[in-house]
């Protein structure tokens, strides 16, 4: 992807890589994504000191139709200058029930 809605100008843009893979397991009562995130480069240059690294892993459960437990974790690394780097402090750990009916 090539640059946020936030990022105006050519010249502001940034290159984003997004990556994803759910295993589904029991009948699809139970998803692993084990590699879901993202790696962010603002100048290809000098890279060493222009990325950021996303990791959003997460297990759902699914016990009964219309409802949903839901475990993730969200990493963030990179340098200050980066748009997901400026959050790398913000490192989270989330539990998620969803109700649909």
């Amino acid at each position: 992807m090539r640059g946020f809605t936030n990022e105006r100008g050519k010249d502001n843009l940034e290159d984003y890589f997004m990556v994803g893979l759910d295993y589904k397991l029991s009948g699809d009562k139970l998803k692993l994504s084990p590699i879901n995130g993202a790696i962010e480069i603002k100048q290809w240059h000098d890279i060493k000191n222009n990325y950021a690294i996303v990791l959003l892993p997460e297990i759902s459960y699914q016990p009964v139709s219309g409802a949903e437990i839901i475990l993730a974790f969200r990493w963030l690394e990179g340098n200050n200058i980066t748009f997901f780097g400026k959050a790398k402090a913000n490192d989270e750990l989330s539990l998620k029930i969803k109700c649909n009916f």
